[in-house]
């Protein structure tokens, strides 16, 4: 399921069609591992920018990584407490949860 984080949808595409689409991975190391790679495979317009294993630890990363898309994986955490506390602090603008 996708979220836009107040965003028009329409400008965020736009934007990403120039230039590569960075993503962050906030997922146990396995899964942000598998992630990474099938990114890494899929198209060299997606850009690994970071991997964290909580949202707790992701938080002070962001800023840094700058991420157009974060990939939430649901099963480590609460989900609404995650989310949550990603939204304070979410330069991302498309939002991916996986469970």
């Amino acid at each position: 399921m996708m979220y836009a984080i107040g965003t028009d949808m329409h400008k965020v595409q736009k934007s990403l069609r120039s230039r590569a689409v960075r993503v962050a991975l906030v997922a146990l190391p396995l899964t942000a591992w598998g992630l990474g790679r099938l990114l890494a495979e899929t198209s060299p317009r997606f850009e690994l920018t970071g991997t964290a294993d909580s949202a707790v630890e992701a938080v002070p990363l962001l800023q840094d990584w700058q991420p157009d898309v974060l990939v939430l994986d649901m099963d480590g955490e609460s989900g609404t407490e995650a989310v949550g506390l990603l939204n304070l602090h979410l330069p991302a603008k498309v939002l991916v949860l996986i469970s």
